[in-house]
């Protein structure tokens, strides 16, 4: 066989691997939803620890004289099977997610990644010479599809980018494959990339899928004129309508028209926000000034405007009616810039080419961090998407828009009597926001934090003229003074509007005890509700639920009860995954095989967890997510293969001295990082693009170089003491994979982002240890 052949078919198939786990995310955050997209990550180790626990119960299957031929095999399943699973479940499965073909959906999409698991195997455990090459040829493709994976999204739709994948993994077929086999894979590559080809066209022409998602969320969508695939998102603009335009929460006081044209703008099926028809007469959109979401306008004229998430435009054209000096408005989706002032521009009246308006493609918290012209008003409606993106399907949902840190970066970008306005339904997260805002003015400087917010609602709306009841919390970066609460006062009563929260003791006792910091324990509700304001660590604002094993029987659909859920069924998984296949196989172990399994079952737990915290920790600090899934990921597995690439150089007879010692490096390593990184991103927050781009990447490369190392060093001991279970041990490493990718989430939302990172850190402690015991063994004669 020729090696250069192995290698290269390794790189296409472990970059088809990773590029198909991302594309998964992208397909259940739009069919299901965001909080069942991380699944797919969990799903993908899990078939391929399947695939690696058979190679090792069927050993002689895979005879080393056919091998290549039985690698092609392989990675064409992998190709066609990728395929059909998609196209499944888009358009036969059709789950309700409360139903039991969710289930039928996992285990289907499963399928590819044991033919990659089985694929990878045999690579990574029949060449024992070539083991630290062929791993790093395995990190550096999966490092090659985080990249390919956003080039691919930006010029196909999700199905489209599915194909493309399967014809690299059939294109790695016809490498290794021979005889119709060969034949087989090499027009399935041509039919794949053509089929590509055809559907990055269509959507070109056309502006929509030539394989149209209609069945959604349970939901059925159709009609639509534009959609747009990229790492993050799904966007869709309908038909225009001309009938009611829908406010969010409409002042009973208004008996204006309504009517003006407006398409609906969706993410990911159900988070949408308007495209509204603007010929240039503001007469025709004067309903705007008696939305509560834009009450914060009547407080502050001639104001200088920071829009946080410009979405449709809506909240730039309010700067108009109200006549506001200038208005700014940073969003994190460039493609719908492009469509509401592109594509759609005629159609909402080209507010980019106002003077007085500046649109910026970037991360709010991360662009205004770095900004240094004052606002007057920081205006933040309604902003979340409950879409998971490429990167963050690791992370649930954190949003660190509404954390103390988060909202002391606004703070700081007013001036003395700047406003921050924020909007959200009425409800519990109100008095979380209220505590939020007490907690960021603590830490901007403020003494009494409850002369500086006011809490108005809006509880009157009802549809269609309003999506509902909303409240806005409005935090002044200096208190409040008596002018300032008489005109909002006044606003609010023409409007009718009522003040639920002020300075001088109106407002519920709860609301005044968030505020204040005083008597929370006395006021709160008998809910069980965790109200205390999220930080950067543990970022989770939306999910207030307490993160207890009672909330699994308490609520079923909830995001903590399905996580809790999941840490259960993963778990079970997981011992079956390492006790099943030995029962089932006529391998005994022996004494000191405890080590090798402790040893890549900490490997694998710790990887997954480094990995994982530190995506959460800079998403944020680099911005826009795609530079989360291109630097972290990239980074963090090309580092990884060029350690393995250097562990290879490691000689046979020095392999446990020195395994020990690069432990060792990698645990001191990683401890500096966990102490040093929160105060280094705080130094370079305000840094330009390619230096905080820089300092990442120094990170990641540091830990990732090192962490490359553990896996070939101890699959090179494990060959050389007990080849026989080389794949079961891979497998281990899977499966434990499976089980930390939902342990992270788990360990972030009870105890914080920290915390997960120095449980990684301990269980590579852990490896050092189990290395140290294995590389002692009689068998392992040095």
């Amino acid at each position: 066989m020729r090696p250069l052949r192995v290698s290269v078919s390794l790189f296409a198939v472990a970059m088809a691997t990773l590029m198909f786990e991302i594309l998964l995310t992208r397909v259940f955050s739009l069919t299901l939803w965001y909080h069942f997209a991380f699944m797919a990550i969990s799903i993908a180790m899990f078939g391929m620890t399947v695939g690696a626990l058979i190679v090792f119960l069927r050993p002689a299957a895979w005879p080393q004289a056919k091998l290549p031929s039985a690698m092609g095999r392989c990675a064409l399943a992998f190709a066609l099977t990728m395929a059909a699973a998609v196209f499944l479940h888009v358009y036969l499965f059709l789950p309700n997610p409360r139903a039991a073909p969710i289930v039928w959906t996992f285990l289907c999409t499963a399928i590819p990644f044991v033919f990659s698991g089985i694929f990878i195997s045999l690579a990574l455990t029949r060449f024992p010479g070539r083991v630290a090459m062929l791993y790093a040829f395995d990190l550096a493709g999966a490092a090659a599809g985080c990249l390919l994976v956003i080039a691919a999204l930006q010029w196909l739709d999700g199905l489209g980018a599915v194909l493309a994948c399967a014809s690299f993994a059939a294109l790695a077929a016809t490498l290794l494959a021979s005889g119709w086999v060969r034949a087989a894979a090499a027009g399935a590559s041509v039919a794949l990339a053509g089929t590509t080809l055809a559907a990055g066209l269509h959507l070109a022409r056309n502006d929509v899928s030539l394989f149209p998602i209609v069945h959604v969320k349970g939901m059925e969508q159709t009609g639509f004129e534009y959609e747009r695939w990229n790492s993050f998102s799904r966007i869709t603009v309908s038909a225009p309508n001309g009938g009611h335009a829908t406010a969010w929460s409409l002042s009973a006081a208004y008996g204006g028209p309504l009517e003006v044209a407006f398409r609906w703008l969706q993410i990911d099926a159900v988070a949408g926000t308007q495209l509204i028809g603007f010929d240039g007469d503001l007469k025709r959109v004067e309903f705007l000034r008696w939305d509560l979401t834009n009450f914060v306008h009547h407080l502050r004229r001639g104001a200088r405007v920071c829009i946080v998430g410009a979405g449709g435009g809506r909240d730039v054209l309010t700067t108009k009616v109200f006549g506001q000096k200038s208005a700014l408005a940073v969003e994190i989706n460039g493609d719908i810039m492009k469509v509401v002032n592109g594509r759609f521009g005629s159609f909402t009246g080209h507010l980019d080419s106002d003077p007085a308006v500046r649109l910026v493609n970037d991360e709010a918290r991360s662009y205004l961090t770095r900004a240094r012209e004052p606002c007057d008003i920081v205006q933040v409606t309604f902003i979340d998407t409950w879409a998971a993106t490429a990167a963050g399907a690791y992370v649930l949902s954190e949003n660190t828009l509404y954390t103390v840190e988060g909202w002391k970066v606004f703070l700081d970008r007013l001036g003395d009597d700047g406003l921050l306005a924020v909007a959200r339904g009425v409800g519990p997260q109100l008095a979380r926001m209220v505590g939020l805002g007490r907690e960021a003015l603590r830490a901007s400087g403020a003494r009494h934090p409850e002369q500086h917010m006011v809490v108005v609602a809006n509880r009157l709306a009802k549809p269609p003229r309003s999506f509902g009841p909303m409240a806005m919390l409005l935090v002044r970066k200096t208190p409040f003074t008596d002018d300032d609460l008489a005109r909002l006062r006044e606003a609010a009563a023409r409007m009718r509007f009522a003040v639920e929260l002020e300075p001088r003791g109106a407002g519920t006792p709860f609301l005044r005890a968030m505020a204040s910091g005083r008597g929370i324990a006395e006021h709160a509700p008998a809910d069980g509700l965790n109200y205390e304001p999220p930080d950067d660590d543990r970022p989770f604002f939306f999910n207030m639920q307490r993160f207890r094993l009672s909330t699994l029987l308490e609520e079923g659909m909830h995001p903590v009860a399905l996580l809790l859920s999941l840490l259960l069924g993963v778990t079970a998984l997981t011992l079956a995954c390492i006790g099943v296949p030995l029962a089932l196989s006529r391998i005994a172990l022996r004494r000191g095989d405890a080590a090798l399994l402790g040893f890549f079952a900490a490997i694998g737990t710790g990887f997954m967890l480094v990995e994982i915290a530190m995506l959460q920790r800079l998403t944020v600090f680099l911005g826009h997510p795609a530079y989360s899934l291109s630097v972290i990921l990239f980074v963090i597995l090309l580092a990884g293969g060029a350690g393995s690439g250097l562990s290879a150089r490691i000689p046979h007879e020095r392999l446990a001295r020195h395994g020990i010692a690069l432990l060792l490096a990698l645990c001191l390593v990683l401890g500096a990082v966990a102490l040093c990184t929160v105060p280094l991103l705080g130094a370079f927050a305000a840094s330009a693009t390619p230096v905080r781009i820089a300092v990442a990447a120094a990170l990641l490369a540091a830990m990732g170089l090192l962490m490359g190392t553990a896996f070939p060093i101890g699959m090179r001991l494990a060959l050389a003491s007990r080849e026989a279970l080389a794949p079961w041990l891979w497998g281990v490493n899977g499966a434990t994979s499976v089980l930390a990718s939902v342990l992270a989430v788990a360990i972030s939302m009870a105890f914080g982002i920290s915390m997960s990172f120095w449980a990684g850190v301990a269980a590579y402690v852990l490896a050092l240890g189990a290395f140290a015991a294995a590389a002692r063994r009689p068998a392992w004669e040095l």
